[in-house]
């Protein structure tokens, strides 16, 4: 079966993907007399198409039921687990440890689990006992499901042409079958998320679905971890570009905010408790609990103490896997499958470009906002799936440490004034940034890039980078302040001195030097063998960049300017 699908799939889809991405090759293939005719014969009625779909269902629905219980064979360890869990709870409301209707598992005690299939799995264990066909059973429903709601989506975002091919590659796609039998809780989040996508796109015209969208974003994150950073990276984005096309109002979009805050915020306090090791808490039966141990918190990247280096270790994971250089023999995987993973991405990304650029003629009803709308979400998906694959957060920071350290001190009550102090110290901070920052950039574009738009912009991203935590925005941002503020520092101690400078060189000259030598400075701590750093005069300070900047302003004062700088520089001068 290997050896058939690359010698058949690969060719094949070498010379569709040609045939995508070239226009002419396109047009000429299908301008040939047998291509034409085949066209006309393949051309759809109303109720052909209606066949058709019913034929690519039952083939998809036939495909994942037949035998079902014996394809894949044995049982996953992780399904097992979640088999236990239910059981647990539909017998006592508690899992195996005790805990009353836990919103994460402590399953193998040193290595967590997400809970929502099990849940899932509670009303038939209860109805049919624990068997196979139980476990198994909730996941080929959801797999059926997303069938007609993969084309459903297509439907809304390209036609009904485009809805009838993603049912028909999706119908007959080898990883889809095997997530659809194999009972492994990871497996719900693909489901749960199309769900979401579905009722968003149909809430841009209902409302009710809006508000249920809402529920099942907040019910991924109890699917699998990782739609805790992938799930906000979807929705926020997604509330700015549908506000920003009045698709949403502002009251709308507080509600599902709330919504999402409600259904989702009992997961996301058990990671905070677990971050910052806190107490195991309870909200009525429900229990947020801490774990002793823990090797989930590893998982994620975004709070190592070198954030970029393990960011670039999760996307040389995941890379591989993304074109095909991976063989496919995990837990949902088939090896002879593997030759479709380099076709994904080149497809998917020009499949968005053609998807925006023929709006107009591929929406539904002569509107191009559905096809915009879908389109945007897409973009989005992608943009939320590296996000995933690349990082998170992880262990203990600098903010856990000083809670810490005030809890140990003054006691709770200290640890709330300190919030109250950090909060109010932030919020003006944050103000008065923002609102600068959206000034200088309305001033600087003549009103093109309005005031609010920078606002929501400012928040937007501010919100984003604020779920990463204060250790590491530190290790992030320290880099490139260590670059950039010798520069800054450079032209505010010379402008002191501009009514002495004729020179624009010597601002150009000292900045570089101190550019240079602050660069070498920032890799050296990265690692690179630049020893010659720490001989710089002040280097043991983080100074060396002070030198250069002074050999660089002097060099300045000997390097001609041409006439037109030292005009320039002399009406600044009087300006000034």
């Amino acid at each position: 079966m290997e050896i058939l699908c690359r010698a058949v799939f690969v060719p094949l889809a070498v010379v569709l993907l040609v045939l995508v991405f070239h226009d002419g090759a396109r047009e000429r293939v299908l301008n040939l007399r047998g291509i034409a005719r085949l066209e006309r014969r393949l051309t759809l009625s109303n109720k052909g198409y209606w066949v058709a779909f019913g034929l690519l269902l039952a083939v998809g629905a036939f495909v994942r039921c037949y035998r079902f219980l014996e394809l894949p064979m044995g049982q996953n360890q992780d399904g097992s687990m979640a088999a236990v869990e239910a059981l647990c709870l539909a017998d006592n409301g508690t899992d195996q440890y005790g805990t009353s209707w836990p919103t994460y598992f402590e399953a193998w005690g040193y290595s967590q689990m997400s809970t929502l299939y099990s849940y899932l799995l509670i009303p038939f264990v209860r109805l049919f006992g624990l068997s196979k066909f139980t476990l198994r059973f909730p996941m080929l429903l959801m797999g059926l499901l997303t069938l007609p709601l993969m084309w459903d989506v297509a439907r809304r975002i390209g036609g009904r042409s485009f809805a009838l091919t993603a049912l028909f590659l999706l119908a007959l796609n080898p990883w889809h079958m095997v997530m659809s039998r194999w009972a492994l809780e990871a497996n719900m989040l693909p489901h749960v998320v199309l769900l979401a996508a579905e009722l968003l796109l149909i809430g841009t015209r209902r409302r009710w679905a809006l508000y249920l969208s809402m529920v099942v974003f907040g019910l991924a994150p109890y699917a699998y971890g990782l739609a805790a950073v992938s799930v906000p990276c979807i929705l926020l984005p997604m509330a700015i570009f549908l506000t920003a096309r009045k698709k949403v109002k502002p009251l709308d979009l507080a509600v599902c905010v709330a919504i999402f805050a409600a259904v989702s915020g009992p997961y996301y306090a058990t990671m905070v408790i677990n971050a910052f090791g806190l107490e195991t808490m309870t909200l009525g039966r429900m229990t947020m609990p801490r774990f002793e141990k823990s090797q989930r918190i590893n998982d994620i990247s975004l709070g190592s103490p070198n954030p970029y280096l393990s960011m670039a270790q999760k996307l040389r994971d995941f890379l591989p896997t993304a074109t095909g250089y991976y063989p496919a023999e995990g837990y949902s995987g088939i090896a002879w499958a593997d030759t479709m993973y380099p076709f994904v991405i080149p497809a998917a990304l020009y499949g968005w470009y053609r998807l925006c650029r023929d709006r107009r003629r591929l929406a539904l009803r002569g509107s191009e906002e559905p096809l915009r709308d879908g389109g945007m979400l897409i973009l989005v998906w992608m943009f939320a799936a590296i996000i995933t694959s690349a990082g998170g957060f992880e262990g203990y920071n600098q903010t856990g440490l000083v809670v810490a350290i005030t809890q140990s001190l003054i006691g709770s009550y200290g640890v709330l004034v300190l919030a109250i102090i950090v909060f109010f110290a932030c919020l003006t901070t944050a103000i008065g940034l923002t609102s600068s920052c959206a000034s200088y950039f309305a001033e600087l574009t003549n009103n093109k890039v309005s005031y609010t738009k920078v606002v929501i912009l400012t928040v937007a991203f501010s919100y984003i980078v604020s779920n990463f935590g204060i250790s590491t925005i530190i290790s992030i941002a320290a880099p490139i302040l260590n670059l950039l503020y010798p520069v800054v520092l450079v032209m505010i101690v010379l402008n002191f001195f501009g009514k002495h400078i004729k020179s624009n060189n010597i601002y150009i000259f000292a900045a570089a030097f101190a550019l240079v030598a602050s660069a070498a400075e920032v890799l050296c701590g990265f690692g690179l063998p630049l020893h010659f750093v720490e001989k710089l005069p002040l280097g043991s300070f983080q100074c060396g960049w002070v030198v250069p900047a002074i050999v660089g302003g002097i060099i300045g004062k000997f390097v001609p300017t041409s006439q037109k700088a030292v005009s320039l520089s002399k009406s600044d001068n009087e300006l000034g």
